[in-house]
């Protein structure tokens, strides 16, 4: 298997300009919503496979990453999405934390210990209303 692998990272050498490191022997990307359209995918450099911790395999990944420590103090947490803030693959705000995604950047994340605490912080609240039957 060794020799193998290292037959096939040579044969990759001879048409690629950049080292081999997995990042870019894999060749991730995210596909766009029609898979057939490769040119309007996203390249990304990411680690990782479909069978370990950073479960990206070339076209497939987590899409969202959170850390949480339970500390005396209070709960924190951190998190991290390949998205964007529409969700709307036309939006030039489709894929605004990608890089951040890929670069395993977390951003703190507000956990609330009641309704009004940090209320300063909440920029929309959403109420719902279940329907009773």
């Amino acid at each position: 298997a060794f020799s193998l692998a290292v037959e096939d990272i040579e044969q990759w050498k001879l048409h690629h300009t950049t080292l081999p490191v997995w990042a870019e022997y894999k060749d991730s990307y995210i596909p766009h919503l029609l898979p057939p359209l490769r040119a309007l995918s996203i390249p990304v450099k990411t680690g990782g496979n479909h069978d370990i911790v950073n479960a990206h395999s070339r076209t497939h990944g987590p899409s969202w990453r959170m850390v949480v420590s339970l500390e005396p103090s209070g709960i924190k947490t951190w998190a991290t999405y390949p998205g964007g803030q529409s969700g709307n693959p036309g939006s030039a705000h489709h894929h605004d934390l990608l890089s951040h995604w890929v670069k395993g950047s977390y951003f703190p994340m507000q956990f609330l210990k009641a309704p009004n605490e940090n209320i300063q912080k909440i920029f929309y609240t959403t109420h719902l209303n279940p329907k009773a039957e």
